[in-house]
């Protein structure tokens, strides 16, 4: 198999995980735009046909697929990371660019001797950060994305990276999602209020409770969080509807027929590891509420003033402040004029600016400012390419 570029991702494909979302779209995308690319993902299925591992994110898989069987049970297991390494190893010869978002699986590229793009998403832990350090020191870290400004200030700041090595790259939602119809109002008329997301600390599912206890003449619906989870955090009013796990499609049509969307990330986010990524997250919701067209009353965080600009093409609201949130939401009740022209402005940015094919352009164009290895169009020598499965480091 001739390869010009292994996008390497520890992501289980297929799975509901926002990491598995980004995986998927990102493999995709750059297969679309770089000739011989190859993915190479975790899967948890028997099969090895590559469709349907891509088909739950509504993408066409790319053209040459390499899975790795694992179970999700031994997700911390660090075996897969030697099965990557003995991928890599098979490719020395050719010496394509590998690009991940895993630190473990950037170890892998470097102990194979291949050119390496990493993009980080998390703070900088000290085990990730002495790992940067060392492969800036031996020169095998080339170039960093970054999913924020505060995590490109960290790298400079923390591990000594030239600025110019450094590109920012946030989150990114699908075109098709736009065309989605809205669904209707189960609850009739109305102002009805959306959020999309998790129950974890932080998320903000807290500040849309406060919220429904103070607007009880609008009705507010929670897509993702279930009733069990929001009742460990405090009473449940009666003007809140549960609509638990949907597919993105589901969840686009559901938050389209919404007349606003909070997006009341604090300034403390809290995930499963315990890791605090509230100064570090770009969330793909925030790019599928854009994709909307719907307004959006969002908290007034760093990790957003990039991408939202109060009263352009959202409202912004101290991430701790219910009143404000609340008049927020008045105010898209009674000017919608002003929900009308956020909404529109939102689309338009989100259509222009932060679809997977912007985000991999400028993530292209910066690779190759740097002289990295990647061809600059189709090549007729690319060799036509078979999907396979490994199940103990060896492609079958």
């Amino acid at each position: 198999m001739s390869a010009s570029l292994l996008y390497a991702t520890r992501s289980f494909l297929p799975s509901a995980s926002a990491n598995a979302v980004q995986s998927a779209h990102m493999a995709a995308t750059l297969a679309r735009a770089v000739p011989g690319t190859v993915a190479i993902y975790r899967t948890p299925t028997k099969s090895a046909e590559s469709r349907g591992h891509f088909s739950p994110f509504g993408v066409e898989p790319p053209p040459a697929c390499i899975a790795v069987r694992c179970y999700p049970r031994f997700e911390h297991s660090h075996v897969y990371v030697l099965r990557f390494l003995s991928i890599f190893r098979r490719f020395g010869s050719l010496k394509p660019l590998v690009y991940t978002r895993s630190a473990r699986l950037s170890w892998a590229a470097a102990c194979a001797g291949l050119p390496l793009v990493l993009e980080l998403h998390d703070p900088l832990i000290p085990l990730r950060r002495r790992w940067l350090r060392h492969l800036h020191r031996t020169g095998r870290l080339p170039a960093v994305v970054a999913t924020t400004h505060r995590l490109r200030d960290d790298l400079i700041s923390e591990v000594d990276l030239p600025p110019d090595r450094i590109l920012v790259a946030g989150g990114a939602a699908c075109p098709k999602l736009a065309a989605v119809r809205p669904s209707e109002k189960a609850d009739g008329g109305g102002f009805h209020v959306g959020y999309a997301g998790s129950a974890l600390q932080g998320k903000g599912v807290e500040q849309v409770i406060a919220c429904a206890r103070i607007l009880t003449d609008y009705t507010f619906h929670l897509i993702g969080p279930s009733l069990k989870e929001c009742q460990r955090l405090c009473p449940i009013p009666a003007n809140l509807r549960f609509h638990g796990y949907c597919s993105a499609p589901e969840v686009m049509a559901r938050i389209k027929s919404m007349d606003a969307l909070l997006l009341p990330n604090q300034r403390s986010v809290i995930i499963r590891s315990g890791a605090d990524i509230g100064q570090h997250t770009s969330p793909l919701k925030l790019f599928e509420y854009l994709a909307s067209g719907c307004p959006i009353v969002a908290s007034d965080l760093p990790v957003f003033q990039n991408i939202l600009k109060d009263g352009e093409n959202a409202l912004l609201a101290p991430p701790e402040d219910t009143p404000a949130f609340c008049a927020a939401l008045r105010a898209l009740q009674t000017q919608p004029a002003l929900a009308r022209r956020l909404g529109e402005v939102a689309r338009k940015d989100f259509l222009e600016n932060h679809t997977w094919s912007h985000r991999v352009d400028r993530i292209l164009r910066f690779i190759r400012s740097l002289h990295l290895p990647l061809p600059d169009s189709p090549s007729s020598s690319v060799r036509a390419h078979r999907d396979h499965a490994v199940t103990s480091g060896r492609p079958r």
